[in-house]
This record gives structure tokens, sequence and C-alpha cells, in this order.
């Protein structure tokens, strides 16, 4: 007899299963431009920023950088596309130069307009100027060039490297660039430009050292205009054979002529990567990264360094080892020191907490050769493999303390070493980190989700699946709004731009 007992007893063990059921997964909102133009002779891609109205697309013949290095090559194409946030074409142009001699470097958004950087090459006299005009809102450029800067530089072509990057508040502009190279010096150039690329200040930075012992890796500027160079020295009276030979160095410049060198450096452990970020709120500069008991290659932590900028004064290194349970995390991947040190793991990015604390961001990128011999060609053929894995996300306190650390599973396998598929796109927003990646290397892959909240929860799901037919280009992604991710990606045969709402 069905009694009302019973009826209750059904419908808890329905509650039941639906509590422990996997729900289904919100999809994102995802908003598709039209196809992109045909351009055969622009086939690298990259979303390059955003203004109140909408963001930029650049297309050129050579590979767009992602971290703010330009190269002043020959025979540069490009194509500037303009569109609104519902992913609408609004205007579209492929630049000419003005002048016979001049090169554009690349396009930076300025408020409402666009800015174009190039070069104007003087043989005769080894000098420069750098030049720059304006797109309107409309993609109307200016028919005339404005003079920033005239200066001598130590190579041209490719391998001239111009680093361009904005404060955080975007008032303020950094060019910096390598104008005199000898055997046993480097000199650096930094230019200062308001948002209106006016020069508010010049200044010059030599380093006794060569390439060999001092290599520049990042360039950074805040809103007060320091300058910082973050790079990596070689003790010189090191063996070479010795892990800690080499060690991370950051110089900053508060606006004087007198620049102040950090040496980020211990004997108690080797600090084998790291990273820099500007904490605006706290005015100080944070420096954070893994570090080896053992190796230099090698990974059994993290650490944490911060400097203040308004006094110039430095916190102690501070360290924290990864727990056994995350390195569990790592089964069947190669290890060191008695599988107590990860390998092969590059930071990404810092993503500074309010609270003064970072959460380093890291990928396993490494390659790796395999040689078999071919009986049909009688002959040795030797592959390489280029290999972005798995993504560590690390909280850590500014005592140096872990909050909380996780891992995002993923594989990914190329012969190409600038396969524009692999690794992952990143966001922010609503209290969450995201990645967005292919899942496998090929079409009809799974575009995956994940996303990570503020206690290091991560929840992983399918954003696109085999059978729409999408593939996209990570490294060409980029953040243009609180909650909008754009991505270049194949739909179909087409090419689009996908807008990620979250």
């Amino acid at each position: 007899m069905f009694t009302f007992e019973l009826m209750k007893i059904i419908l808890a063990i329905i509650a039941c299963f639906y509590l422990l059921a996997p729900w289904p997964v919100m999809a994102q909102k995802v908003n598709w431009s039209p196809p992109l133009s045909e351009s055969s002779k622009t086939d690298y891609i990259k979303v390059i920023g955003q203004n109140d109205n909408g963001f930029y697309v650049l297309r050129s013949n050579h590979p767009i950088s992602s971290r703010h290095e330009y190269y002043s090559y020959r025979n540069s194409r490009f194509l500037v596309s303009f569109y609104s946030y519902d992913m609408h074409l609004l205007w579209e142009k492929t630049p000419d130069v003005l002048k016979r001699d001049a090169r554009i470097l690349t396009f930076i958004p300025v408020a409402d307009k666009l800015a174009e950087i190039s070069l104007e090459w003087s043989k005769p006299e080894s000098k420069f100027h750098i030049l720059w005009r304006y797109y309107n809102s409309y993609g109307v450029a200016d028919t005339l060039y404005n003079l920033l800067a005239e200066d001598d530089i130590s190579a041209v072509d490719d391998d001239a490297a111009f680093t361009i990057t904005s404060s955080k508040d975007a008032n303020s502009f950094l060019i910096a660039y390598e104008n005199k190279y000898e055997r046993s010096a480097q000199r650096f150039t930094s230019l200062i430009c308001n948002a209106e690329f006016a020069l508010v200040k010049k200044s010059s930075f030599t380093i006794p050292l060569s390439k060999k012992y001092f290599n520049a890796s990042q360039f950074l500027l805040t809103n007060d205009h320091h300058i910082l160079l973050f790079g990596v020295k070689t003790d010189e009276e090191k063996k070479s054979r010795d892990p800690d030979r080499n060690y991370f160095t950051l110089f900053i410049n508060n606006g004087t002529e007198q620049w102040k060198e950090y040496m980020v450096r211990t004997p108690e452990k080797f600090l084998t990567d790291a990273g820099i970020a500007a904490d605006e709120m706290n005015q100080k500069i944070v420096v954070a990264g893994f570090y080896s008991d053992k190796t230099s290659y090698s990974t059994a932590g993290v650490f944490y360094y911060d400097i203040s900028l308004a006094t110039g004064s430095a916190d102690t290194i501070s360290y924290s080892s990864f727990a056994p349970s995350f390195l569990y995390n790592f089964l069947g991947e190669q290890k060191e020191n008695y599988n107590r040190e990860l390998i092969n793991y590059s930071i990404d990015r810092i993503i500074l907490r309010n609270d003064g604390g970072a959460v380093i961001i890291a990928e396993a990128v490494y390659t790796t050769e395999y040689s078999y011999y071919d009986y049909y060609l009688r002959t040795f053929i030797n592959r390489r493999y280029y290999h972005n894995d798995n993504i560590i996300q690390l909280s850590v306190n500014k005592d140096g303390t872990m909050t909380w650390s996780d891992v995002i599973k993923k594989e990914q396998t190329s012969e190409n070493s600038d396969d524009a598929y692999v690794s992952y796109a990143f966001a922010t927003g609503k209290g969450k980190l995201r990645c967005v990646f292919n899942r496998y290397l090929k079409r009809k892959t799974q575009v995956m989700l994940a996303g990570t909240d503020a206690m290091g929860n991560e929840k992983i799901s399918e954003l696109f699946n085999e059978a729409q037919d999408i593939f996209i280009l990570p490294s060409a992604a980029k953040q243009v709004d609180e909650n909008l991710l754009v991505i270049p990606a194949y739909k179909g045969k087409e090419f689009h731009l996908a807008g990620i709402a979250f």
C-alpha cells in the first residue's frame, strides 16, 4: 500500500541522487564575430587592447609579441581591425608608412584612439627617429608623423628589440631599447611618455656587463614613473656547473638619474624561476617564483620577496615548500630529488592579491627528442617535440606561506615550436581565475574551461564540444573587459573571434 511514509522515502532517495549526481554545467555566453576577412599575407593575429567602445585586433606577417617586445622588420605588413563589444566589425585598415625609410613597430591603444609607433632609420647618421601618429575612433589616420625622440641603436632589423608597455593606470607609457652594445657593457635608454605621447623624461642606463653576464628580461613602469629592469646575472667567480651561478637582479629608477640594484639571491636556496609585478595598492614591487634545494632546473617550492617603493627597503626572502599531497598530483611526471621537486615549470604571470600576497601561475613547458632508423629511406630520423602540459596555480602570502595550490591537468604536444594552438588563454573576473585551452591538438577537439575561485577550488568544464568543431588560438586571446575574453578561433572552416562572457 502506497503510504505517506513511503512517499517521503522515495523523495529522499531522489533528493540524494540529485545531490550526488553531477549537475550539468551552465554554458558560458559566447558571441561570435562575422568571419574574419581573408588575408593571406598576415598569418599572425592577436587581440591587442580596447577602449570604451570596443577592442582592436592586429594581424601581421611576423609573430606578434605577447610580452611587450617589438622588432623592426624590413618587410612588415599589418591589418588593423576595430570591433564593438557585441563582436561587430566597425572598421579595418591596411596601414602604409608615410615615409620611404619608416617601418611600423606596433600599435598601442590610447584612450579612444590607436597609436601607430614607427621607426625611421638614417643609415648615414646611424640614427633612428621614433615616430607616432593616431588613428581616430573611425579609423582615420593622421597624415603627418609626430617625432617622439632621436637616438642611436645597437642594431637594426629583427635584432633590435623595443619594449613598449604602459603603467597600470594607462596614463603613461615606457619605450625602452638598447642603443649601445659593447663587449663589456650594455646601454639602455628609456622614454616615459604621457597619454598624448609627449615625452616626459628620457634617461640612459649603462650596465658594465656583456650579455654573457647580464640578460635583461623585463621592463616595467609604475603609475608614479618608477622604471624597473628585471634580469638574470651570472656570477663570474662561480664555476659553470654551480647551480647558483645565475641569479635574479632588479634595477629600480625612481625618476632620478640613479638606479638602485636589488640582488634577488640567497645562499640557502637556488632560486630557479621568478617574475615581478608592481603592487600599486600597497606601493611595493613583488618578486615571486620557485626555488630548489638541489639543482638549478627543478622546483621544491615557492619564494616571496618585496621592495617598498616609498622607502626602497626590501624584506628578506621567505619560502614555502610543496606539500606531499600537492606533489601527489604529478604521478607519472618526471621529478627530481627523490620525487620531492618538480621540473619543467615556467612562470607565466603573477596575479596580485589585495592583502599583499600573490598568485603564481606557471605551465609545464619542455622539449623531448625521439630518434629512429627509417629502413625505407635508409637513414636516421630525429624528431623534436614541444610540450605544453599542466598549469599550476599557487596562492602565496606575503610571509611566503602558501594558502592553497591547484593543478589544472593538460597535455599538449606539438612538432612546431610556435604552434598557435598550444598553451591557454587567461582571464580573471567575478572572483575567479579562468584558463581556456584546446584539450587535444587536432580538429574536432573539446575546448576546456577551468575556473579557480579565491579559495583554490577548481572546476573544469567543457566550453565547446567536439561536434561544434571549434579550435582556438589561446596565445592570441586577450581579456578586453571585466567579464569578457576574446579568442580568435576556427569554427568549422571559417575564422572568427569568440567573445566569451563570464
